[in-house]
């Protein structure tokens, strides 16, 4: 352990035993069932079983699990080995349950303070460990590596914040990053901030992105759910599905449809919030505006029933991507505001028109794509939403067109990203 681990590791020892402690006393019922148990390093029964584990797999939220499904659903003899997945987020993990029942245990990521760690890698002992784009988790990686496991980071992104504020603690970053045996990359910027962090050159790859190789397959393989039929069944048009709205930006997309129902009364509107604690909020916000909707929870409840409404309010996980299946054009949120977007591509596998704001350097490669390939709309305000709405409601070749073009630039980005870091992991394990 280097000085700079070892200042680490002392420095959150009295934070992590606070953590501890008060998760101990306060956090006994936290749900979902164990996940303060979890993020301390303290698992059920089942999870132990098991151990040693094969490999141990982690990506922070959802769209890190659908790198995880794609990579493993490639893996040669993948029944072969004793796999353990986790997430961070309550909405990863709770996707990831969903993803992998049946095949493989899930668990919440412990937090890194060295008594959690200690609890976690003592009791899951894996052969081979990998996260998904960027989780450098100091105490986690020393004590992985202490052990012996093999360390590999797949799908390796780093944002410009994610950089800012690992330049700050470089010696330990880079100290860290060197403990990985190979780092696979999306693309050269991404390589470029890794080894500007102190990664070796040699152990670097840029691989493409995963995400979008699984996407590819996804349409020909998906079956449509009660809501998505009952969407595409309803009288209506256009149909705009408007995907991982964060903060305001759904008082922007509304404004932006009530604007294009005076030309098309037929308009209807599917609102996917990215995070759920924002439905209550967005709720209120559409009864004020008097704009006809339920939410998905409610229909549940009415067989369905949508007829009359003008607006479906998401309040589940795991419904979005279906839901583009079934829309005219779709809008992709975090885009409109400074959080860097989400990915364009799950519309774009479905043929469908792209439409986004300028705040989408998340997903550079990706909308740079369609923007150059036409398969895409970059727009700034209501005013260039509404105007992007109407040209699509207008014109059924404008939208075919479009959707081809956005289809297209998944094919070319996908490049087997998934398959060539599958078989790195298969290297790993054998």
């Amino acid at each position: 352990m280097s000085i700079f681990h070892k200042a680490y590791s002392l420095f959150s020892y009295p934070v992590g035993l606070t953590i501890d402690l008060w998760a101990a006393i306060f956090k006994k019922n936290a749900t979902p069932k164990g996940m303060w148990l979890e993020r301390r390093g303290i698992y059920d029964e089942g999870v132990k079983a098991l151990s040693p584990y094969d490999l141990w797999i982690h990506g922070v939220s959802v769209g890190e699990v659908g790198v995880i499904k794609a990579i493993l659903d490639r893996l040669e003899k993948k029944d072969t080995f004793k796999v353990l997945v986790s997430s961070f987020t309550e909405q990863g993990y709770l996707v990831a349950k969903k993803a992998f029942k049946g095949e493989y245990n899930v668990i919440f990521y412990p937090l890194d303070y060295k008594i959690s760690v200690k609890r976690a890698v003592t009791t899951i002992r894996p052969r081979c460990y990998a996260c998904i784009e960027t989780e450098i988790w100091p105490n986690l990686i020393n004590e992985l590596s202490r052990q012996g496991t093999r360390l590999l980071i797949l799908n390796g992104r780093i944002s410009e914040e994610s950089f800012n504020s690992y330049k700050k603690v470089r010696p330990l970053i880079a100290d860290t990053l060197r403990l990985f045996e190979k780092i696979f990359v999306i693309s050269e910027i991404d390589r470029k901030g890794f080894l500007a962090l102190g990664a070796r050159k040699e152990r670097v790859f840029v691989s493409g992105n995963a995400k979008y190789e699984r996407l590819i397959d996804l349409p020909g393989n998906f079956k449509k759910g009660s809501l998505e039929r009952a969407v595409q069944k309803k009288d209506a048009f256009p149909k705009i599905v408007a995907g991982s709205i964060r903060e305001d930006e759904y008082k922007i997309i509304t404004g932006a449809f009530l604007e294009l129902k005076r030309e098309f009364k037929g308009a209807f509107l599917v609102l996917v919030p990215r995070h759920l604690e924002r439905v209550k909020e967005i709720s209120e916000f559409l009864k004020r505006k008097k704009i006809s909707f339920k939410k998905v929870s409610e229909l549940r409840k009415n067989s369905f029933a949508i007829e009359s409404l003008d607006c479906i309010l998401v309040d589940e996980i795991g419904l979005l991507y279906g839901l583009y299946s079934i829309c005219d054009f779709s809008f992709v949120g975090g885009s409109l505001v400074n959080k860097g977007g989400q990915n364009l591509m799950e519309p774009a596998s479905w043929e469908k028109p792209v439409i986004f704001g300028p705040q989408y350097k998340n997903f550079l490669d990706a909308g740079d794509a369609l923007l150059r390939d036409g398969g895409g709309v970059m727009v700034r305000d209501r005013d260039e939403l509404f105007n992007a709405f109407l040209r699509f409601s207008k014109d059924k070749t404008l939208r075919k067109r479009t959707g081809q073009s956005a289809r297209k630039s998944l094919l070319r980005l996908g490049k087997e990203a998934a398959t060539i870091q599958s078989k790195a992991l298969f290297e790993a394990l054998s």
